[in-house]
This record gives C-alpha cells, sequence and structure tokens, in this order.
C-alpha cells in the first residue's frame, strides 16, 4: 500500500505560492526565534574572573602546566549527532498540531510507502520502527542511501516543491507512522513558522552528512564504509548487552552491501576481518559491536 494524496488541479497554484513562501516564512520564523528563544541565540556578556585577571606566575624554575586540550570531534561523530529526529526538534504546541492533523497508520514489512518519480503527495512522520531509503538506478539497480527510525520525516521535499519524488521509501519492519496530507502539511507551515525552519535545519543536517558519505566512497574501503555503517547503526539503534552493542540488522546483506556501495562478496570479506580482529560478532540478522573504539577507528 502506498501513501498518495493527489490534490485537485485548481489546488496546485496555491501549492506553488506556498511553497514559494517557505523561504520567507522561514527568515520570518528565524526572527521570531531571535526574540522568543530561550537562550540559545542570545549572546551573553563575558565576565573576566578573578582568576583569569590575576592568574599566578609559575614558581622559578618550574615547568608551567601544559594547557588542557580537547581532542575535535570526529566528522563522522558530528555527522551522526547532527541527525536529530526531527519530531524530537519540535514543541510540544507544534507537535501536537502536527499529531491533530495526520491520521496514524500502522504498516507492515516490506511495504512501499512512497515510490521514486511518483507526484508529491503526504509526508510521513515515523512513530516505530525503521525504513530504507534507495535510489534506483537508470540501470535498475536500487542503490541504499540512507536509513530513518523514529521520529523521522520522509516525503517533504515533494510536497513542498510540487516535485516527483525522488527516492523510494520502504519499510524495513513494522512500522507507525503519521500520514498528513500535502494541503494540512503546506497550511501547518503557514500557521506555525518555526516547523520550516526546523526542515530546513533537517534538510541541511542530511546534506553534511552525504557529504560526509561521497568523502567516503573516495577515501575509505569497504572496510572502512563497513565500518562506519555499523557504527551508525549501533549509535542509532544499537542495544546494550552483555558482550557489547547489539544491531538487530533490519535488512539482508546484500541490502547492506548497496548502503556501503559494494558488492556483496567484499561485504562478507569486510566482516571477516572485523570478526577477526574481534571487533564484531555476527549472527542471523544480527551484529554485536565488541569493540566500538576499534570499530570507529576504522571508520576514520
Amino acid at each position: 500500500m502506498t501513501v498518495r494524496d493527489h490534490p485537485p488541479g485548481r489546488e496546485r497554484k496555491r501549492f506553488a505560492a506556498v511553497a514559494a513562501a517557505v523561504g520567507l516564512i522561514v527568515v520570518a520564523a528565524g526572527v521570531a526565534i531571535v526574540a522568543t528563544d530561550d537562550g540559545d541565540h542570545e549572546t551573553s556578556p563575558r565576565v573576566t574572573t578573578t582568576t583569569e585577571m590575576e592568574a599566578p606566575a609559575p614558581a622559578p624554575g618550574s615547568t608551567p602546566p601544559a594547557p588542557e586540550t580537547t581532542a575535535p570531534p570526529s566528522d563522522q561523530a558530528s555527522a551522526l549527532d547532527s541527525l536529530e529526529p526531527f519530531l524530537a526538534a519540535l514543541s510540544a504546541a507544534e507537535a501536537d498540531a502536527l499529531r491533530s492533523l495526520g491520521v496514524q497508520r500502522a504498516y507492515g514489512a516490506k511495504v512501499t510507502l512512497i515510490h521514486q518519480a511518483d507526484e508529491g503527495g503526504p509526508v510521513v512522520v515515523l512513530l516505530r520502527g525503521r525504513v530504507k531509503i534507495a535510489v534506483t538506478t537508470q540501470a535498475g539497480r536500487e542503490a541504499i542511501v540512507a536509513v530513518r527510525g523514529p521520529g523521522d520525516l520522509v516525503g517533504e521535499l515533494a510536497a513542498i516543491d510540487d516535485a516527483p519524488r525522488s527516492s523510494t521509501v520502504t519499510t524495513l519492519e513494522p512500522v507507525d507512522a503519521l500520514v498528513v496530507t500535502r494541503s494540512d502539511f503546506m497550511a501547518l507551515l503557514e500557521r506555525h513558522p518555526r516547523i520550516a525552519l526546523v526542515i530546513l535545519r533537517t534538510v541541511a543536517r542530511r546534506l553534511r552528512y552525504s557529504d560526509l558519505q561521497q568523502a567516503q566512497f573516495a577515501t575509505h574501503d569497504v572496510v572502512g564504509r563497513l565500518a562506519h555503517r555499523l557504527v551508525e547503526l549501533s549509535e542509532r539503534f544499537g542495544t546494550q548487552s552483555g558482550d557489547g552493542i547489539e544491531i538487530t540488522m533490519p535488512f539482508s546483506q546484500e541490502e547492506l552491501a548497496t548502503w556501503v556501495g559494494a558488492s556483496r562478496e567484499a561485504v562478507s570479506k569486510s566482516f571477516q576481518t572485523l570478526r577477526s580482529l574481534r571487533v564484531v560478532e555476527t549472527g542471523r540478522r544480527r551484529v554485536i559491536v565488541l569493540d566500538p573504539d576499534a570499530l570507529r577507528r576504522h571508520a576514520r
């Protein structure tokens, strides 16, 4: 069952006008946030302490202490940390307004919610379960480009710009989702302009993540790319077990290979390498990360 919502032709001009106004809404939202936010956008005056003004000189012959340094987070860690679910970024009032417009639906595994190249329609907010975002190439091959989970928003770009769907969204497991028609979603952005800013931030974060993926394809071998995918899955969906972090794999090794950008055989050999180094253990549809630090080193 595919999520569909085809508005009458006479409404298309209204949708186009609303989509064009989203940019202005975002600007207005930014101004409003500066005035009303809880302090994230305010600059507090810096207070110089007595310690800073009168730091004691080191004793003669002593070695001054080295300044404390903090290692900067890796690009991968920064990208993963920035993937905050859309629903979590909304205020309580905005989330309630969104839920009041949507219809909650339940889907089984391997159900296609959105088809690539279809006309834009409803947006979908995932409440439970995971989906894969995939693109079909001209040669007919499917390439997984992302995995989305609870709280994530899918289908928003086609709803906003009135363009065909750019990818296919398929459930990897049973999914509960909130489905909001395109007309209701656009009206929601008009009434709650800060949501447009949340979407803009979400898109920006996904673009950064996409840039990181492209860099990894150019600079990492298959082991490194596989390690990066496992780090992402463990940090977003993993559960702590007695031996390490357990990941319930929502897809087959062949699907994982398309996400890694390698053949199934190459991914299988990379798993053998990680197992031989005691970085991971594997079982049917599950991976246990035994040494998270070592896995992150392979992903760098």
